[in-house]
């Protein structure tokens, strides 16, 4: 199965059903980010298992929606968590944040807001 499909290729994709039935459209996005928010660090859902065929284009557009969101935070770096999909879309994981094995030297920790 091949969700890609699926991808937000623009906002408007989404401002479309914003204008058609705005309180349905932010409830589904509100539980989307619910959801996404509360994925602990290196755990994956399958979409699949948790959303009906009939949701998948909406699901999925939102996520893409929640993942460019979190990635235009102030606090969102390089080293942030994050979620991203599997290739096909099927799967949505929580990247964990980078955490050095080791301190960094001041200076460096300073640049990277570390």
């Amino acid at each position: 199965m091949d969700l890609s499909v699926y991808a937000l290729k623009s906002r408007e994709e989404v401002y479309v059903w914003l204008r058609q039935d705005p309180d349905r459209t932010i409830a589904f996005y509100n539980k989307v980010y619910v959801l996404l928010a509360e994925l602990p660090e290196g755990n994956s859902l399958y979409i699949p298992d948790i959303c009906k065929e009939s949701s998948f284009e909406m699901f999925i557009k939102m996520v893409c929606l929640y993942i460019l969101e979190c990635r235009s935070y102030p606090d969102f770096t390089e080293y942030s968590s994050f979620i991203d999909f599997s290739a096909d879309f099927c799967t949505i994981k929580r990247i964990p944040a980078f955490r050095p094995s080791r301190s960094l030297p001041p200076l460096v920790s300073k640049r990277l807001g570390i």
